[in-house]
């Protein structure tokens, strides 16, 4: 079993162990099914297949199954009406809720968004689980991958939305699913199902899975107020469902574990969200406790399927900082930081304030001298911990010297200013030879899709670099081109990284 201090692992499904509900397909593939052959429908491909060098296509049945004359532009103009009715397309009157079988009604909705796409649900899944799960790992693969096999036969609208959202935020640039078709059609039927369900069902951990990559999507294309808002809804579906409270599910540790990993998953994206949106309001998401367990290391979540929890050690926020951890726990631990240091109050004559952002910034330093020694060529896939890190670094020192230039004379002891200076310089170079590096890697070797977390940093980083040098003119100026390169590499997905090239001198030409 691989150490828990490398960077993500893509793990295999062993079909060794567990049930066999959880280790093979409920149909057989469509390669089987056509040539009236048997199907062992081994996951993640029957052993036919296998041996016959064949693509394995488990999702045929859905993807064909449309109902005759369907299509999402249909949804474009349903919209939910008062009274406990809602307007269905193709539907003069609104119908009464209760008449309406939301599930069919979505999956149907969904599969008809991807078919018209040329979108297959596979490439969707094989798309996330590469570029989405491995900096936000909220949602267990194999349990997923069951539920949408299963919805040709057990229609589910909530998973019908994570299917969509996952759509969403892999959406290429360059495809007949494109990111302006993300915008224009795929990014409204998602927003309108997480509408109704919300109206029409009321909390689940699935329904909170589905919000959580809206706000992603929404944060990525620079729709940072739709959302805040979709995170703090997430968050209230969180506290309603009791995510907060670290408990055991008595039927099995993964369900404990997807439920840990969803409020984590919230907590950072709301952290992320408030700083790209420049919010000063309070957080939605408290801290967790100190006993909160963080994520266990991604091989045992994803492969392990026994009813008991496995021996590893399962870390806490109250872990030391040198103790090796997984990835997205990583990535948790990174963003409480940053979320204490968007809670330092706006300083005035009061001591405590600034001895405040001296623990922050030890702790800060602390915590990235331990990541970065476990993460040594993080540039690579431009680690999200890393970056939420560094990006953390950037804030609490920006947010320093701003302190400083409000009050005269300063309270701070002398010296500090320049610590400052010097803190907040280095960080913006260390994230632009971070750039440089992954600029300098041929394109079929980078990710194609770079994590959110990662574009954020490298915006803000810039934006950091252009003020510095309105703020300090005497010094050197940094070069920002690295840092463009990225941002321009990493529009083609993210729309944010272009709004933030917008911002740069010469608007990112």
């Amino acid at each position: 079993m691989k150490s828990s201090t490398n960077l993500p692992i893509q793990c295999t499904i062993s079909t060794s162990s567990g049930s066999a509900s959880d280790t093979s397909a409920p149909n057989a593939c469509q390669k089987c099914s056509n040539n009236k052959r048997k199907c062992d429908k081994r996951i993640p491909s029957c052993s036919r297949c296998l041996r016959t060098n064949s693509e394995c296509d488990y999702y045929y049945g859905l993807e064909s199954e449309l109902p005759p004359g369907l299509s999402s532009a249909l949804l474009l103009s349903a919209t939910p009406t008062v009274a406990g009715c809602l307007s269905v397309p193709g539907v003069l009157h609104p119908l009464p809720i209760q008449s309406i079988d939301i599930d069919r009604f979505a999956v149907e909705l969904v599969t008809a968004t991807l078919a018209e796409r040329g979108q297959p649900v596979e490439a969707v899944l094989q798309e996330y689980s590469k570029y989405i799960h491995t900096w936000l790992a909220t949602i267990h693969e194999q349990r997923i991958r069951s539920r949408i096999w299963s919805l040709q036969h057990s229609p589910h609208a909530e998973t019908a939305l994570i299917l969509l959202g996952m759509s969403l935020i892999t959406a290429k640039g360059d495809s007949a699913y494109s990111k302006h078709s993300a915008e224009s059609s795929i990014y409204p039927l998602a927003a309108y199902l997480f509408s109704v369900l919300q109206f029409m069902r009321g909390p689940s951990l699935e329904l909170a899975q589905g919000g959580l990559l809206l706000a992603v999507y929404e944060t990525g294309s620079g729709r940072s107020q739709a959302a805040f808002i979709t995170i703090g809804i997430c968050a209230r579906m969180g506290y309603l469902l009791r995510l907060n409270i670290d408990m055991p599910d008595p039927e099995s540790w993964a369900i404990t574990e997807e439920r840990r990993r969803v409020w984590l998953g919230i907590h950072m994206m709301e952290r992320l969200t408030h700083q790209v949106a420049d919010i000063t309001a309070t957080h939605a998401v408290e801290d967790p406790a100190n006993d909160f367990k963080l994520p266990i290391n991604e091989e045992y979540w994803q492969c392990y399927t026994a009813s008991l929890p496995p021996r590893p050690f399962q870390p806490s926020f109250s872990t030391p900082a040198d103790i090796p951890q997984s990835y997205f726990a990583r990535e948790i631990q990174a963003s409480r930081i940053l979320g204490n240091v968007q809670n330092l109050s706006k300083p005035k004559q009061n001591e405590s304030v600034y001895d405040n952002i001296d623990r922050t910034d030890a702790l800060l330093m602390h915590f990235m001298k331990h990541l970065l020694q476990q993460t040594p060529e993080s540039w690579k896939v431009m680690c999200g911990a890393n970056s939420i890190a560094m990006l953390t670094s950037l804030v609490l020192h920006r947010k320093r010297l701003s302190s400083m230039s409000q009050n005269t004379p300063s309270p701070f002891p002398p010296g500090k200013q320049d610590r400052s200076i010097l803190a907040l310089t280095s960080t913006v170079n260390m994230v632009r030879d971070t750039c440089i590096k992954f600029n300098a890697r041929d394109r079929k070797d980078k990710l194609r899709i770079l994590p959110l977390p990662a574009a954020i940093c490298v915006g803000e980083a810039a934006r950091m670099a252009v003020w510095l040098r309105e703020w300090r003119t005497a010094d050197p100026p940094i070069d920002i081109e690295p840092l463009q390169q990225t941002l321009e590499y990493s529009a083609d997905v993210w729309t944010l990284a272009g709004d933030y090239l917008r911002d740069l001198p010469g608007g990112g030409s």
